[in-house]
């Protein structure tokens, strides 16, 4: 897979930063250092992402996100706003973020009121206090084609691309492969019940 250098709205890079301010020795944050008012302006553009048996589900979603979706997204299983066509690839991309600690940058695809509008998503893994990926915060953002009045369709969101994501005016020295064996897509479907 080949990883350009994104380019991600201010919105999105004031997050990711405060996020690799966190982050030491290739490992994730753990949830507990997390402090909210250090990006209290971004608040309404978070979500919390965390497992609920094997499906993954908002524990948190802010307002502007709910806003976008026309409904309170909490408890409500991540695999639905996307179309089913991206899901194989949505679990990839989340997968990737746990099993690497690695931040990943989503440019996501919708249709909004009939009309294809582009968004921006940040993954951002979260240790739990005993060690272990289990979290994602993320960010989604609208791009300047969509209109903040109208909510997205439901079911329409299409992953277009996903890659790592770096501090911002960092380049990385090599580009990161992620796994793509058929254990590993077999485990995804599983995951998504798609067999």
């Amino acid at each position: 897979m080949e990883h350009n250098v994104q380019m991600l709205s201010n919105r999105s890079n004031e997050v990711l930063s405060y996020w690799y301010s966190l982050r030491r020795a290739n490992k994730a944050p753990l949830r507990t250092q997390l402090d909210p008012t250090a990006i209290r302006s971004r608040l309404p553009d978070l979500i919390m992402l965390g497992w609920q048996d094997l499906d993954l589900v908002f524990r948190l979603a802010g307002t502007r996100v709910c806003e976008l979706f026309g409904e309170e997204l909490r408890d409500h299983d991540f695999e639905t706003l996307w179309n089913p066509r991206s899901r194989d690839q949505v679990v990839e991309a989340t997968l990737s973020a746990f099993r690497s600690e690695t931040a990943i940058h989503c440019s996501v695809n919708a249709t909004q009121d009939g009309r294809h509008v582009r968004l921006e998503m940040l993954l951002l893994p979260l240790r739990s206090a005993e060690g272990a990926c289990d979290r994602l915060l993320g960010s989604i953002v609208l791009g300047e084609d969509a209109h903040p009045s109208y909510p997205i369709d439901p079911g329409s969101l299409v992953l277009k691309t996903w890659q790592p994501a770096f501090p911002p005016g960092t380049v990385p020295a090599t580009s990161t492969e992620f796994a793509r064996d058929g254990s590993s897509q077999s485990f995804i479907r599983r995951l998504f019940h798609l067999s």
